[in-house]
This record gives structure tokens, C-alpha cells and sequence, in this order.
């Protein structure tokens, strides 16, 4: 079985910006509230994102002054489930967060959607997964893996450099914004198998051409969003 490894990039030298906070998470954390909590305290769904998104982001973070970023945050609130020992799940938001991280934020302003700190560990995954709320494949699109292989934190998240193409796409018109958990990462499954990694990695843009050429072939029909041809 293909071993999954998680780097950390060292290359970023993190400066730790701070904002003044009025209402910071407390230890126990109930259904529908809203608090800044540590990016770190964060517990990942997922295994990957796509790294031109969360570069793209961080950018716009690091443009930010205090104020407007704090408003910013507020009006994206990290959605999140309490699980077992009070461990947050982010169902959402992974590109956000690790931009966070990587422009050196050290909180995220979250929203309590589930509190599940009662259950089980296997009667709350039972859960996360009757939610799709969690995303078992990794960044090379094997699995699914149990939850125990999910990253710890942000900063392990891997990166897919198709689930940077699948985004593209759909923001050219390739196919339909739905409301499909993970929708994105179908279609970067659908393109990993059709071109090469290293054309995606080397010249993106001509990727995204040539994947728009891919998303009305009838194979691609029962993925989410699916545009038919001519339409």
C-alpha cells in the first residue's frame, strides 16, 4: 500500500500576525457558536488542497489590514464539527485555513455546525460520513483511507495539483458550481487519469485547455455539474 507522507514546507518563514480577539473559543464548545480558535487546533477532513488556491489566498490575506481581515474572517466562519475529547473538525474551509497558516495568522474565526463531543470515535465518524464531511483519498487520489490517516493539522495537508485544475475548470465554465460535497475533487480524479502530472505541474494553463476539452465527453456525464455538449 502506497505510504502516505505529509510535508511541511520550511521554506515559508512564519511571522505570527495577531488581532485583537473579544471572543476566543473556550474548552468546551456548544452547537452553533461562533469563536477564533487557534489554526492549529484545526483537525483536517481531508487529505489535500491545491497549493496555486491557498498561495492565491494567502496574497489576499497578507493585502489585508487588521480590521479589514478580522471582518473578512467573521463573514467566512470555518465550519466545524466538536468530535470526541472536543477535537474541531473543519468540514470546510481547507484552503482558507492553511493560507492562514502560511501567511502566518494564527486564528480563524469558526462556526460550531455539529457538537458531537459525546459520541464514540466510531459511532462520530459513522456520522462525518453520513454528512459527507469527510474525504478519505489522498492527493494522488488512492484510498479510502480510514480517518486515522487524516493530516493532524493544516500544515500537513498535501498538495493536489488537480484539485487546482478541477477549480479552474469549473471557474471557466467547464462545468456547474453545484452543492456536492467534494465535488471538485471528483472531477480531479476524473483529470488524473487523463493528463499527466507533470503537464499540470509545468504549464497549467495549457492543462486547463486541454481539460476543458474533457468535461462534455460522455464519460464525464454522471460527475457533478456535468455541462452537456453543445448546451
Amino acid at each position: 500500500m502506497r505510504r502516505l507522507v505529509y510535508l511541511v514546507p520550511i521554506l515559508y518563514l512564519l511571522i505570527p500576525i495577531a488581532f485583537a480577539t473579544d471572543d476566543d473559543c473556550g474548552d468546551h464548545k456548544t452547537l452553533g457558536e461562533k469563536c477564533w480558535l487557534k489554526v492549529l487546533d484545526l483537525h483536517p477532513t481531508q487529505h489535500a488542497i491545491g497549493m496555486r488556491e491557498v498561495m492565491n489566498r494567502k496574497k489576499k490575506l497578507e493585502d489585508m489590514n487588521g480590521s479589514d481581515l478580522k471582518d473578512y474572517l467573521k463573514s467566512r466562519p470555518v465550519p466545524v464539527a466538536i468530535g470526541p475529547h472536543e477535537i474541531p473538525y473543519m468540514t470546510d474551509h481547507h484552503h482558507l485555513t492553511r493560507a492562514l497558516w502560511q501567511a502566518g495568522i494564527k486564528k480563524a474565526y469558526i462556526e460550531v455546525q455539529q457538537d458531537w463531543s459525546s459520541l464514540s470515535a466510531p459511532a462520530f465518524w459513522k456520522k462525518m460520513e453520513e454528512k459527507s464531511w469527510v474525504y478519505p483519498r489522498d492527493q494522488f487520489g488512492a484510498g479510502p483511507h480510514t480517518h486515522e490517516f487524516l493530516p493532524p493539522t493544516v500544515m500537513s495537508l498535501a498538495d493536489d495539483p488537480y484539485r487546482d485544475l478541477s477549480r479552474e475548470v469549473e471557474r471557466a465554465g467547464g462545468y456547474e458550481d453545484t452543492n456536492i460535497f467534494y465535488a471538485e475533487f471528483l472531477w480531479a480524479d476524473y483529470f488524473r487519469s487523463r493528463i499527466p502530472v507533470l503537464k499540470v505541474r509545468n504549464d497549467f494553463d495549457r492543462s486547463v485547455e486541454k481539460a476543458l476539452t474533457l468535461v462534455h465527453l460522455p464519460e464525464a456525464k454522471a460527475l457533478p455539474g456535468f455541462i452537456p455538449p453543445g448546451r
